[in-house]
């Protein structure tokens, strides 16, 4: 396959716009919040880069990827209302709530959740399916992803438990790609394992890097982040080592340049 990851950011942008909302406002805002050609795609992609480095059919794959990225989307759109983090903008648009009211968005979110299981289950064939959706759903829920969300909102966050903040809230959704799409292959416990110590290692990386940057502006609020209790110095040398070692890890794998190259990019 020779594929670019611009084709492969355009083919899951074509995908989402070929997606059937309703046709009412919940649709419409649906459509507002996930169709926009300028975003990364982070999540879909790392799916798809998986299955093109396991050389696995990437028409069939392309449902799972987008049922990661309205997933993704479900989480920002209630990230962003006034009683989580109250934010106007996103991807320098109004947020959903700013723009169809507070009452909206809550739907909004719920649809695109409801609607990345009906593409997991409508794609469901086999065994490796199922065992691919049901770790994306996993990752994503109350033990994963909304914990991590729990724990930033409701806990004291300090040195002993910032690590697993960062990678329920973090990395948890990165696994639901990189070791979904694992699944998806049918790849041993070994290679999923692999790509696990792999994209935990790539989230924490990237979670600090996001970190100092935002450093003087989290300060500011007094918001507790990895920078604000370890320091810049100490911040700025274990994302060195989380980005090394997630290099490392990939590249065990045959044909992971592009993944590797991606990686890169991210923590640049």
């Amino acid at each position: 396959m020779t594929m670019s990851n611009e084709y492969l950011i355009d083919f899951i942008n074509t995908g989402l716009k070929n997606l059937q909302f309703s046709q009412d406002k919940i649709g419409e805002a649906m459509r507002y919040t996930i169709i926009d050609d300028g975003a990364k795609r982070i999540r879909p992609l790392l799916f798809m880069l998986v299955c093109k480095m396991l050389e696995k059919d990437l028409d069939k794959a392309l449902n799972y990827a987008l049922a990661i990225e309205l997933i993704h989307n479900y989480s920002l759109v209630h990230d962003d209302l006034e009683c989580m983090d109250n934010d106007d903008y996103r991807r320098g648009k109004f947020t959903v709530h700013k723009k169809y009211g507070e009452d909206i968005a809550v739907l909004v979110g719920d649809a695109l959740l409801n609607f990345s299981f009906e593409l997991l289950t409508e794609s469901m064939e086999n065994s490796n399916d199922i065992k691919c959706s049901n770790y994306i759903v996993k990752n994503s829920g109350c033990n994963g992803m909304i914990r991590g969300q729990l724990m930033d909102i409701d806990y004291d966050i300090t040195k002993d438990n910032i690590i697993e903040i960062y990678d329920k809230k973090t990395c948890y959704m990165l696994k639901a790609a990189v070791v979904g799409a694992g699944y998806w292959c049918g790849l041993d416990d070994e290679s999923l394992k692999l790509l696990e110590e792999y994209t935990f290692n790539l989230g924490m990386a990237f979670q600090i890097i996001d970190d100092i940057m935002d450093y003087d502006n989290d300060v500011k609020i007094g918001k507790k982040t990895y920078v604000t209790i370890f320091g810049k110095e100490k911040s700025k040398t274990d994302a060195n080592l989380y980005s090394e070692n997630a290099i490392k890890i990939i590249q065990k794998f045959q044909n992971s340049d592009e993944l590797i190259q991606l990686t890169q990019k991210l923590l640049n």
